[in-house]
């Protein structure tokens, strides 16, 4: 008999409410897993030698499947942007490196392995990106480098597979779907809802089963924080599939953000980066976009974390729960926090409770009477050199119902006449499991980022939903 919405997808209030489910002893049945997957998005492979971006390079890529073999997965998820500029040649990368890892596409075990891969837009439309067209003299030539000028032809001669726009596969049982990105198009994904119509009997609904594309399903995973969602097509075609598991990347949010999975009509996964943190981790300064105000970025330093964070996952399936295992594989694929466990059918401890996510309507605040705290010293440029005087700028923990994850710092000054606003986004918990922000969050600024006379300096708290709480701030006398 097939599960109703209610019966299939079991999970705790309390993960709902943005944290990470611990499953008391003796809660699941015991066992090895019916499925095991390595779930991976965003690698974006450069060239060859590694000659344009060395951030590209395979070497993380390939250390990580090599990881997914040696626990024994049944295959590997890529949900898109494998070639960074959407180059047969980036993607020749990938597949080389899946063939020294799985030669025959078999695992250590001898048994098949599977391509769970699907195109994302730097995949189908990074050819001018970084300005790679303009190393190609000769035209013809650089479009027949391109993925997008024949992507059936490319996928075909590089992975040795059949193309569909649209494709499935069973993996011990188990059904997966994966749509490639369309070019040209603001959705990427387009033909989904009448493929989904056509092979709606093919889908098992005692079971759940595993949809893949580049963007997130909009408002499921990483709700407001997430950019770059699709315009809902997905998230309204797999709301009639209680069992669908989605999985999705683009936005490069790391893995310790506990809203990477989501649960409503569907469950969405957002797969992280194994590239660089993203989404709400700008590189620089002044990086919020729409802002009403003039910033200049020159008056803060870039936030250069984001390159230390190279994220993915493991997923074990059984009867009764989905295991996903967290870990960064540029750090010998430490885990950045425990399992997540989404119970599933009737093992669940409580039924769903929509009302859990209350919490995304929720802003955190400081507290009556926290202050900003100033201190003066002298530090080392990221670039080197002798250090320079500089200010510490330090605030208490946003506490509360809904506490931080981020803080958002606004240098508000007067610059030829004109007032400036930068706005700065730190997020101490790129790869830590912390939940939120528990501690004192500083940043360190040198004196010559402000010009003389009086600046302003606020910090609001953002949440995990995006909110922003109310702001403190304190003058700067230089």
């Amino acid at each position: 008999m097939a599960f109703s919405r209610r019966e299939f997808i079991g999970f705790s209030a309390a993960f709902a409410a943005g944290r990470a489910f611990a499953a008391p002893a003796g809660l699941f049945a015991t066992g090895t897993p019916n499925l095991r997957i390595g779930v991976v998005s965003d690698i974006h492979v450069d060239a060859p030698k590694g000659d344009f971006m060395i951030f590209g390079d395979t070497t993380t890529f390939e250390s990580t499947l090599r990881y997914f073999r040696s626990v024994g997965v049944d295959g590997v998820v890529i949900a898109g942007d494998m070639a960074d500029c959407g180059m047969r040649n980036q993607l020749q990368c990938v597949a080389d490196a899946w063939d020294r890892v799985f030669p025959g596409g078999r695992g250590k075990n001898g048994a098949k392995v599977e391509k769970l891969f699907v195109f994302g837009n730097h995949d189908m439309e990074g050819c001018k990106n970084w300005g790679f067209d303009k190393r190609y003299m000769h035209k013809p030539s650089f479009y027949r480098e391109v993925i997008a000028t024949d992507p059936k032809k490319a996928w075909e001669d590089i992975f040795h597979e059949p193309y569909a726009p649209i494709w499935t596969k069973v993996v011990k049982g188990y059904r997966f779907v994966g749509a490639h990105w369309k070019p040209k198009h603001p959705e990427g994904v387009v033909e989904i809802e009448p493929w989904f119509a056509e092979h709606a009997g093919e889908i098992d609904p005692n079971l759940p089963f595993f949809y893949i594309q580049h963007q997130h399903p909009k408002g499921t995973c990483h709700q407001a924080n997430a950019w770059g969602a699709d315009d809902g097509l997905a998230t309204r075609v797999l709301s009639r599939f209680p069992n669908a598991v989605a999985f999705s990347g683009h936005s490069h949010i790391p893995l310790t953000d506990p809203v990477a999975i989501w649960q409503g009509a569907f469950t969405s996964v957002g797969c992280g980066s194994l590239r660089f943190a993203g989404g709400m981790f700008p590189l620089a300064s002044g990086g919020e976009r729409g802002h009403e105000n003039t910033r200049d970025d020159s008056l803060m330093p870039k936030y250069e974390g984001v390159w230390e964070s190279r994220q993915g996952m493991l997923m074990d399936v059984y009867d009764d729960r989905l295991v996903f295992e967290r870990r960064d594989f540029m750090h010998d694929a430490e885990k950045v926090g425990d399992d997540w466990i989404v119970p599933l059918g009737k093992g669940a401890p409580q039924p769903y409770r929509p009302e859990a996510n209350r919490l995304w309507n929720v802003a955190p605040e400081f507290s009556a009477g926290a202050s900003i705290a100033l201190s003066e010293g002298r530090t080392r440029p990221a670039a080197g050199g002798e250090p320079v005087p500089s200010l510490t700028l330090t605030v208490p923990a946003a506490t509360g119902v809904a506490g931080a994850r981020t803080y958002d710092w606004v240098l508000a000054c007067r610059r030829g006449g004109r007032k400036v606003f930068v706005r700065y986004v730190v997020d101490p918990n790129c790869r830590r499991a912390a939940s939120r922000a528990l501690g004192p969050t500083s940043i360190i600024l040198p004196k010559a980022a402000f010009p003389s006379g009086v600046s302003a300096l606020s910090v609001a708290p953002r949440g995990y939903n995006g909110k922003v709480g109310n702001s403190i701030e304190v003058k700067v006398m230089i």
